[in-house]
C-alpha cells in the first residue's frame, strides 16, 4: 500500500470482519491494511467497542472506490439479513399454525350426560361431576371447538 495519504475506510466489529473487508478489497485490486486488530486482546484495559475496533485503511487514491465497495457489501449483508429474518418469521408462523392445528384437534370435546359440562376427549370422566363418558351415540355428541 502506498503510505502517502493513507485513509481509514472501515471500522470493523472485530478482526474477522476487518479481514473479510480487506479480502473483498483485495479482490477488487485495492490494497488494504487492517490496523488495530491486536488491540482487541487488551479488552479490559482498553475500552471495548468502536474506539478499540480494528480499522481498514487504504491509500488515499483508492478511498472513494473502497468506500463504494464497502457500502455495496454492507447493503448485501443487510438484504441477506432481512431475507433470513423473513424466512425465520415465516418458519415461526408455520410452526405456530401447525401448533394451533394440533391444539384445535386436542379441543375436541364430549358432553357429560350428568351435568352437561363440555369435557375434552382426553378425559374419560367429567371433571365437574366425575360421571364417566358414555360411548354410545345416544349419550351425547362429540364436537370440535374452534
Amino acid at each position: 500500500m502506498n503510505n502517502h495519504n493513507p485513509t481509514e475506510v472501515y471500522a470493523a466489529r472485530d478482526e474477522i470482519d476487518a479481514t473479510l473487508v480487506q479480502s473483498m478489497l483485495a479482490e477488487a485490486a485495492i490494497e488494504a491494511r487492517v490496523v488495530g486488530g491486536q488491540i482487541m486482546g487488551a479488552v479490559g484495559e482498553v475500552p471495548a467497542g468502536l474506539p478499540s475496533a480494528p480499522r481498514v485503511w487504504v491509500a488515499g487514491g483508492n478511498a472513494a472506490e473502497a468506500t463504494r465497495l464497502i457500502r455495496k457489501m454492507e447493503e448485501k449483508r443487510r438484504e441477506t439479513w432481512q431475507q433470513d429474518m423473513q424466512a425465520e418469521n415465516e418458519k415461526d408462523s408455520g410452526e405456530a399454525i401447525a401448533g394451533l392445528r394440533t391444539t384445535s384437534a386436542d379441543l375436541r370435546t364430549w358432553e357429560c350426560q350428568g351435568c352437561h359440562e363440555r369435557v375434552t376427549v382426553d378425559f374419560e370422566l367429567c371433571w365437574n361431576c366425575l360421571q364417566p363418558r358414555i360411548s354410545d351415540s345416544s349419550a351425547g355428541s362429540l364436537t370440535t371447538d374452534f
